[in-house]
């Protein structure tokens, strides 16, 4: 199966359907910390909770302004395009994503 790309202007995705919110952290989680085990997975997790967790408004209505806030994740800066993967370190970083929301 062909990974799906994406097209980002600014902090919008523009596909068939925006990004979801819970899709935001997954690809965070992903790009940040997919060759560093499930501990480095929980250690960004833990990084954008608390950073969420610190603006007003309380946690999950911040995850996906932390994850895509310019310079915060450097998996986003600069970014044109995104690939959406359809591996199981994904899988598990869309599953990771959805306790942490």
């Amino acid at each position: 199966m062909k990974p799906l790309a994406i097209l980002l202007l600014s902090t919008v995705a523009c596909y068939s359907e925006p990004l979801t919110d819970k899709e935001v952290v997954a690809l965070t989680l992903y790009m940040e910390a997919r060759g560093e085990g499930i501990s480095g997975l929980k250690a960004v997790g833990d990084v954008i909770v608390n950073r969420a967790a610190s603006l007003k408004g309380g946690k999950s209505s911040n995850l996906r302004s932390v994850c895509l806030k310019p310079l915060q994740f450097s998996c986003w800066n600069g970014k044109k395009t995104i690939t959406i993967p359809r591996d199981k370190e994904y899988k598990y970083c869309l599953y990771l994503a959805g306790k942490i929301m």
